[in-house]
């Protein structure tokens, strides 16, 4: 008989066009958009030092409509970091780009922007699109908690 560890059963499990990833449900859209379910009812962590590269993720927005996953990306100096983005986003794509807003209409930001990802834990993902990183915790001055 095999057991499967914890780490294992919170391994991603896919589910016709969307998966579950350690209890946040992780869907496409059809723009190519990952998102996961934000759970309102979890607080963040207190934020870590903005200035501490070892808990900070900083990338360039950047995006291309024509993908059928992953159409919203950061450009590191690593290299490329695919990211499943809060549910209550919400991604237009225009001439220019794309432009990010959240659910009550505040911009958050636009192509070309820094966007810095305070609760980003080294080692969590590999930032790949099998295996991409999660936008949760402590964005800017808001709180996106998953499970």
């Amino acid at each position: 008989m095999h057991r499967l560890s914890a780490m294992a059963v919170a391994a991603t499990l896919t589910l016709s066009g969307c998966s579950v990833v350690g209890g946040s449900t992780i869907t496409t859209g059809e723009d190519g958009v990952r998102t996961y379910t934000v759970d309102h009812g979890m607080g963040c962590r207190a934020g870590p030092d903005a200035a501490d590269p070892n808990t900070v993720l900083r990338g360039t927005l950047v995006s291309d409509p024509s993908r059928a996953v992953d159409s919203v990306w950061l450009a590191t100096a690593a290299g490329d970091v695919h990211v499943v983005w809060p549910d209550v986003w919400i991604f237009s794509f225009g001439s220019s780009g794309v432009s990010v807003v959240d659910k009550d209409g505040y911009a958050i930001a636009v192509e070309g922007d820094e966007v810095v990802l305070q609760d980003h834990r080294f080692g969590e993902a590999g930032g790949t699109e099998p295996d991409p990183y999660i936008a949760s915790g402590r964005i800017g001055t808001n709180c996106y908690p998953r499970r």
